[in-house]
């Protein structure tokens, strides 16, 4: 739901919590404080720790309304679980229960959201998942009234994720995630694959590096990214720096032109004293015809 600027109170008996929430959603252009925008549900949860594992299921139902007038309902639903072995299942569910459109008000359930995750670990070393996701658009019929015939015709993004990851030795981890979204009116679709090596505590250096690499395909460019990290401690405790370097290559589909970048970053973070610390971070952005840098510097005290 994101931010709300309101209440929300709750009541657990042995397994089961339920609760209600009322209040406002922040202002859509501005973020600020709106009471135009008006919104209250109600939810319930359940939760078993078993020896086998745990599950959590949720159900929420919330009504959101912008100057009096019904802008979205919804119905969310959220399950978790691993009672299998090594196997963990993660998924969640978004139902739209109003619909707006053309004078005319429909209170049926539509499917908008849809998120699905499987986990699999080999004994303590690796482990491999995939997921499916579906979205659309978030649609605000107030809100959005002006623009919401071209919502409307948007169709939903989906999307597969593959993802593995193995540790051959205590200090080495490596591994990879493949990508597949697509809308059916994309001339293509997207597809990425990014794989990874990290080596902690490298004799000699006291560091951490990882390099990794990206290749991707999308409907408008191929690209390929390759990266350099090294992170250490200069003083223990106190002062630690990270250095990366990438380069990014990009070739336009539609364009003999393309595009090649060298970047570069550099932070340290400084524990100054116990609740007092300070962050710097620089960026360099590095073209044939252009350099772009970005410099950051955050001072905080904890009370």
């Amino acid at each position: 739901m994101g931010a709300v600027d309101g209440v929300q109170f709750e009541i657990k008996t042995n397994s089961i919590t339920t609760g209600i929430l009322a209040g406002s959603r922040p202002d859509y252009s501005d973020y600020g404080f709106n009471t135009s925008l008006l919104q209250y549900g109600v939810y319930i949860n359940h939760e078993k720790i078993l020896k086998k594992g745990n599950f959590q299921s949720s159900l929420a139902f919330v009504d959101q309304k912008n100057a009096g007038v019904t802008d979205r309902r919804f119905a969310y639903l959220q399950h978790s679980n691993s009672i299998i072995k090594n196997l963990s299942f993660f998924g969640s569910a978004e139902f739209d229960l109003y619909r707006y459109v053309e004078e005319a008000k429909d209170n049926s359930a539509r499917l908008s959201n849809l998120y699905l995750s499987l986990r699999y670990r080999f004994r303590s070393r690796a482990s491999l998942s995939l997921s499916y996701s579906n979205r659309q658009n978030i649609i605000y019929y107030e809100t959005y009234k002006s623009f919401l015939d071209r919502l409307l015709e948007t169709e939903s993004q989906q999307g597969y994720l593959l993802q593995a990851s193995y540790r051959p030795m205590k200090k080495l981890s490596v591994g990879a995630t493949g990508g597949y979204r697509f809308r059916k009116s994309d001339p293509r679709p997207s597809k990425n694959l990014y794989a990874y090596a990290t080596y902690s505590q490298i004799p000699g250096l006291n560091a951490s590096a990882t390099i990794s690499a990206t290749l991707m395909e999308t409907s408008y460019l191929n690209g390929n990214i390759y990266s350099l990290g090294l992170t250490r401690d200069l003083i223990r405790g106190k002062l630690s720096s990270t250095f990366t370097y990438r380069y990014i290559d990009y070739r336009f589909v539609n364009s003999a032109s393309g595009q090649v970048q060298n970047n570069g970053e550099l932070s340290f973070n400084w524990k100054i004293i116990r609740n007092l610390s300070c962050s710097i971070y620089y960026e360099g952005t590095f073209e044939k015809k252009y350099t772009y840098n970005r410099f950051y510097v955050q001072l905080s005290r904890r009370f």
